[in-house]
């Protein structure tokens, strides 16, 4: 989809740029005459994709103008977004050290076993009392349908290239059984921890007719704080020329995270029950910084926008 991420959205201009543009330029906020205008069709979900940039940060902030063309009756979508600031880590050795063909493939005929199998249990206070010998991705490609048996647990592979995880059963052992060319590895499966949020008014979550999103133009923003004293969220929908509506929720401290990483997931967008399929969102000058911003700097970038949205004669309804 068009605009489905965000990248190299950090705007650091230096002091000189100021000059050499009009006084009415946001400076280090960006400047909304060089803002795009963007939309996205037959979206089930309407989510952006956040990157930060490398290191760790104590703050993240996105916004920008958005509205769903043609919903004049809402359909209840209001801001949300979803994220983990951990550093991800996609990639996890073969605990089975290449038995079962994973770095060069093997013939099977028959069976294949691992008496005693390496296990790697999450660390204590990490899910591993739901999960006592922790969750494992099985990973690789074969010639026919096979079979591995993963602590007495089967979970039943191919034939093609297969990615998925499984939970294991009491047993020791990991038997891998069948016939034909295979390639498979088994790691630990990542566990993270994700936070979400929603938008309200008055420190309630709830849908209501100010924190909607329609086919009003609203200036809407999504900012994460999280440092070794405090983590939450603030989530906001202003109209054009109107009032502002939010909320700021506390959430959990993170089991490890005292800082949002350049390796986490970060999405936000908008969400609800609704009663259609899919929708359009057209936005302008959306942009992401990789800090907290205070009210006073949105409302530079929002009143920054609001004059070139005049300027280009962006109606407010659609």
């Amino acid at each position: 989809m068009i605009g489905k991420s965000i990248f190299g959205a950090f705007l650091m201009a230096a002091a000189v740029a100021q000059a050499i543009y009009s006084p009415r330029m946001a400076g280090v906020y960006g400047d909304a005459r060089f803002g795009r205008e963007a939309s996205a069709t037959s979206l089930t979900n309407v989510e952006f994709n956040v990157s930060l940039p490398y290191g760790e940060w104590d703050g993240m902030t996105v916004c920008g103008w958005m509205r769903l063309p043609g919903i004049i009756i809402t359909y209840g979508l209001i801001t949300t977004l979803y994220y983990t600031p951990e550093k991800i880590n996609y990639f996890n050795p073969d605990l089975a050290s290449n038995a079962f063909g994973h770095v060069s493939e093997t013939n099977l005929s028959g069976s294949i076993s691992i008496a005693s199998f390496p296990w790697k249990p999450y660390a204590p206070g990490s899910n591993s009392n739901v999960w006592p010998k922790g969750v494992y991705t099985l990973a690789g490609w074969s010639s026919n349908v096979v079979t591995v048996t993963l602590g007495g647990t089967d979970v039943t592979l191919g034939p093609g290239a297969f990615n998925r995880n499984a939970i294991p059963g009491p047993a020791d052992s990991v038997i891998l059984s069948g016939t034909g060319a295979v390639s498979i590895g088994i790691s630990q499966c990542p566990c993270m921890e994700f936070f979400g949020g929603f938008a309200g008014i008055n420190n309630t979550t709830e849908i209501q007719p100010d924190n909607i999103v329609t086919s009003e133009l609203s200036f809407i923003s999504y900012r994460i704080k999280l440092n070794s004293e405090s983590h939450y969220y603030r989530t906001e929908v202003t109209r054009m020329g109107g009032s502002t509506t939010g909320i700021t929720k506390t959430n959990a401290m993170p089991r490890t995270a005292r800082a949002l990483s350049w390796g986490g997931i970060y999405k936000v967008g908008l969400n609800a029950v609704t009663k259609t399929n899919s929708y359009t969102v057209e936005w302008f000058n959306l942009r992401a910084y990789p800090r907290y911003l205070t009210d006073a700097e949105l409302s530079i970038i929002r009143q920054n926008g609001e004059e070139e949205i005049g300027r280009r004669a962006i109606p407010k309804w659609k």
